[in-house]
């Protein structure tokens, strides 16, 4: 069914045409800093009821699309892992404005429906028996069956009428059952079911947006709190007007996050928003950390387990992502932090009182990522803390900064580093970024607990400047994770990379984002900074319900 591929890839580029010199921190809501709450100026942005943001059409993601299949067809092969790799956005691989579709990945979407129709359990996806009702009256009830959940809604009559005209070719020529493996093999190459479209209901009078409807908002909360398509319950919900309420919505995402899939989304979330995305690839020295390669795959899975219980169990409190004195381990990665023995591979949580490690800071996974092949970085991890836990924008070096620092084997990170200070081009990020990256020198370039370095005691104090509630000196990743829990921009930061995540675009300056994020940092703050409160408060705002309208022209 390759003449399938034209339209898929004609779609795609169509809607994608339509729809170290260093000052002080950007913090515009577009570029990635923390937006008003609502509590300064004069001007109200929730008094805006008439107008919403623009919908733009999002793709799956190879994640999404391993997620859908298997909850459609029953198929663990992840499929999508032989995909090109996905842009991220934001942070994020599901930002729209980072997805295109590439011929090769036209192609390889046609290769993907093909092995999986071929390998389909009809017997599974069949609603009903074509000895009992006949092939015909059979074939028309799989297509109603099986495009409500690969499109994520039911067809139109159009649809139906023409996978009725392809299933009966088929079968026609080769049986029931090549002519069901073909229905499903062009379903899964159609936009409907790669893209997630999203045009909402008519317009009210005199407004210039729409509310999403019953099936659009399924997709949405599916897609948030479970990277994956909706079940029956979900798609029943929609069906029966359940989600035209905030009430139906807020109902059906407490009960999507008690599903295990919801933990899934979260490790999900974690990897990308502490940048662990590409992880495999980083490499260390070797000869200065020779145990690291073994170690490396458990601290990504470390970091992923640490977010998730912290998000998901006991209390969901925010604060203890920075302030946990906890984290999870096997026995491999324990040794490799001098903690006391796990027994076995599994990980567990253990207990990290009375030692130096403390939050998602002094995470293996972070503070290697962050660092260099053969050296600790106070840059990149004073610019994670800026970007990742700040939502502050800075600007890239200047093109024309060299700087040499001495080899590793001679004096401290802090003395090295020292040029920054002294280069004029580079002092504006020094003030910024080394400051804080200081503090977490007690951990060398791959995550290893030190107190000293080439023979001299390591330094770690360190200073946040121009950070509203954060600013002022300390000493150690214990006191700048203490200071990252109790800060209110630290939180709010984490509400709009969710934001990010659920919608799949950035926030922006209009209205109806700006009113979203202040009702959401309200319903965080009430909360007590419950993280699933955080997720289902996104859901219920007219950010995540509306789309700006679209004109008579099909221009938005």
């Amino acid at each position: 069914m390759r003449a399938w591929l034209l339209p898929v890839a004609m779609f795609s580029l169509a809607v994608a045409g339509g729809l170290c010199a260093c000052s002080a921190p950007a913090e515009s809501p577009e570029a990635g800093g923390p937006a008003p709450s609502g509590d300064a100026g004069t001007v109200d942005p929730c008094a805006d009821t008439q107008s919403a943001p623009d919908a733009p059409l999002r793709r799956l993601t190879r994640d999404e699309y391993d997620h859908t299949v298997r909850d459609l067809l029953g198929d663990t092969s992840r499929p999508a892992r032989a995909f090109p790799p996905d842009s991220e956005g934001n942070g994020f691989d599901n930002q729209a404005s980072s997805q295109e579709a590439s011929p090769a990945l036209v192609e390889a979407y046609a290769d993907a429906a093909e092995a999986l129709a071929a390998r389909a359990d009809l017997a599974s996806l069949l609603p009903c028996s074509p000895a009992d009702i006949g092939p015909e009256a059979c074939g028309r009830a799989f297509i109603q069956h099986f495009g409500r959940r690969a499109f994520r809604r039911p067809l139109t009559a159009d649809e139906q009428s023409r996978f009725e005209a392809l299933f009966d070719d088929v079968r026609s020529a080769e049986g029931f059952d090549a002519a069901a493996r073909t229905v499903i093999e062009v379903m899964l190459q159609a936009p409907q079911f790669l893209y997630r479209i999203e045009l909402g209901g008519a317009p009210a009078e005199d407004t210039a947006r729409v509310r999403l409807t019953g099936y659009e908002l399924a997709s949405r909360l599916s897609y948030f709190l479970w990277s994956s398509m909706p079940d029956d319950a979900l798609l029943d919900a929609a069906a029966r007007g359940e989600l035209d309420t905030p009430e139906g919505i807020e109902a059906q995402a407490r009960r999507m996050l008690a599903d295990d899939r919801a933990r899934e989304m979260v490790r999900r979330f974690a990897v990308q928003w502490l940048g662990l995305s590409h992880f495999d690839d980083v490499a260390k020295d070797p000869v200065r950390y020779p145990d690291f390669a073994a170690v490396k795959p458990l601290m990504q899975q470390e970091a992923a387990l640490f977010v998730e219980h912290l998000s998901l169990d006991g209390t969901g409190d925010a604060s203890r992502l920075f302030t946990a004195e906890s984290t999870w381990a096997n026995d491999a990665l324990a040794q490799y932090y001098g903690l006391p023995p796990v027994s076995g591979e599994a990980f567990r949580e253990v207990s990290l009182k009375k030692n130096a490690r403390v939050g998602l800071l002094t995470l293996g996974a972070v503070l290697s990522q962050y660092g260099k092949f053969d050296q600790s970085s106070p840059v990149l991890r004073g610019k994670f803390v800026r970007e990742r836990l700040l939502c502050q924008s800075l600007p890239p070096p200047p093109g024309n900064v060299v700087l040499d620092l001495p080899p590793p084997s001679t004096s401290t990170t802090r003395e090295r580093y020292k040029a920054h200070a002294a280069n004029p081009a580079c002092s504006g990020c020094h003030a910024l970024l080394e400051p804080v990256g200081f503090g977490l020198e007690h951990f060398d370039g791959a995550g290893r607990f030190r107190t000293e370095e080439n023979g001299y005691r390591v330094d770690a104090h360190g200073e946040v400047i121009s950070a509203g509630d954060l600013d002022g000196p300390f000493e150690g990743a214990g006191e700048l994770s203490e200071r990252l829990g109790q800060s209110r921009q630290v939180k709010q930061c984490l509400a709009r990379q969710w934001f990010r995540f659920a919608v799949g675009r950035g926030e922006t300056t209009s209205a109806p984002d700006q009113c979203a994020l202040k009702r959401v940092d309200a319903a965080f703050a009430a909360s007590g900074y419950d993280v699933r409160e955080l997720l289902v408060a996104i859901t219920l705002t007219d950010a995540f319900a509306y789309r700006r309208a679209i004109d008579s022209g099909g221009a938005p």
